[in-house]
């Protein structure tokens, strides 16, 4: 069975970076997403079935920025 591994996202939204106009989010979370999004994509076509988050997916492990979170969660959904 194939399995994509990744850690260490810190999903947050990167307020100091510059914002994308046309989305409203920084161009860090721009980029953090599409590489998830890519990566969806790519188990979609070589029919892998699992993808493991290990390591820390939110930056810090008392705040929950959820604009960030329901960006995130659209993709796997």
């Amino acid at each position: 069975m194939k399995k994509i591994f990744t850690a260490d996202i810190h999903l947050k939204p990167y307020s100091s970076d510059n914002v994308e106009l046309e989305s409203g989010i920084t161009l860090k979370l721009q980029e953090l997403l599409n590489n998830i999004r890519q990566m969806y994509e790519y188990a979609i076509e070589n029919n892998i079935g699992t993808i493991i988050f290990g390591g820390d997916i939110a930056h810090c492990k008392d705040i929950v920025h959820t604009r960030s979170f329901n960006m995130f969660k659209e993709i796997l959904i």
